[in-house]
């Protein structure tokens, strides 16, 4: 059995890229929320676990609406569930620089980028398996690096971009990055195979 289905093996490998930048992207935005922490706290005047729930619950929003992006997943497939977080999530951290209180970025940050990052994030690992069955755990291998490589190198980014720019400066460059998620869905077409055997399942 091929190791890739659909146009190719080179393709797949494409989309693994775009599924590592994306977790790269989710990784660096949620873990570099601790380097705000400090000027959010002092910014808004409350407390540091109060501040700190922005982080808990966007990674809580993230995780927790698995199912039910699991089923627009089959509903609407890989690409316009990845492109649509990719858009909302840019733009929950763009509002987010306008946010006055804590409670407002609870929303804008947390819930409404930790909804837009289960978009991306599910999806964006579910198509590597529509792709690779013989190295699928090596493709999956390299997807989630890109957690890695996204907590190592956003942190020290973003603190660069605080010191320069002001948290909120900082933050609307982060949404700037944060549209190459948008690139990467573009990338993330299934494979032709896999998307005529879906047809005729759901013709049946």
């Amino acid at each position: 059995m091929s190791s890739c289905y659909g146009e190719g093996l080179y393709y797949g490998w494409l989309v693994v890229l775009a599924s590592h930048i994306i977790q790269m992207l989710i990784s660096g935005c949620l873990i570099g929320m601790g380097v705000f922490l400090v000027r959010l706290v002092d910014f808004f005047g409350e407390g540091a676990g109060k501040t700190a729930t922005i982080q808990s619950l966007q990674a809580g929003v993230m995780l927790c609406s698995g199912p039910l992006i699991s089923i627009l997943n089959n509903k609407f497939g890989t690409r316009p569930l990845v492109v649509i977080g990719g858009v909302l999530s840019s733009a929950g951290i763009l509002l987010s620089t306008f946010a006055n209180s804590v409670n407002v970025l609870l929303i804008t940050h947390g819930v409404v980028v930790g909804f837009a990052f289960a978009l991306t994030y599910g999806p964006g690992i579910v198509i590597v398996g529509q792709y690779f069955h013989k190295r699928h755990a090596l493709a999956n291998g390299i997807v989630f690096a890109g957690f890695g490589v996204g907590i190592m190198v956003f942190p020290p980014l973003y603190q660069t971009l605080i010191d320069k720019y002001g948290w909120k400066g900082a933050m609307t460059v982060m949404a700037g990055i944060n549209m190459n998620m948008v690139v990467c869905g573009m990338l993330m077409r299934p494979p032709p195979k896999y998307s005529t055997e879906n047809k005729r399942g759901r013709k049946k």
